[in-house]
């Protein structure tokens, strides 16, 4: 079977937009809490956009499992959201992103499948 590669460009922005949507809207219902540890040199403030800039954010679901969400991770949930056909990647992808893709990627970026909703 052939193989295709597709390069986009993401910038800290566009994946902060994805982390807003998940986390004012998309994870609510599954995630009861989170904490975030910064990539150094960046505002200790940023709360859960860590993962944007290279931070780390830890999340804490309503069963007290824990998960790690890291930047590269986010951008695993991206990918396998995109291939799945969630949405589709191009020049302006993240204004297709609201909160039920951002909460699929979330769960593929941290738990490599659909567990909730």
């Amino acid at each position: 079977m052939p193989k295709m590669r597709m390069v986009v460009d993401l910038s800290e922005g566009d994946l902060s937009d994805i982390l807003c949507a998940a986390f004012e809207g998309g994870i609510g219902y599954w995630v009861k809490g989170y904490s975030s540890c910064p990539k150094q040199g960046t505002s200790p403030e940023c709360g859960y956009m860590a993962p944007a800039s290279g931070g780390v954010v830890r999340l804490v679901t309503e069963d007290d499992d824990t998960f790690v969400l890291t930047q590269y991770r986010l951008l695993s949930g991206i990918a396998r959201a995109a291939i799945e056909g969630r949405f589709k990647l191009g020049e302006d992808f993240t204004g297709d992103i609201d909160a039920d893709i951002a909460d699929v990627i979330i769960q593929y970026a941290v738990m490599d499948e659909i567990r909730y909703g």
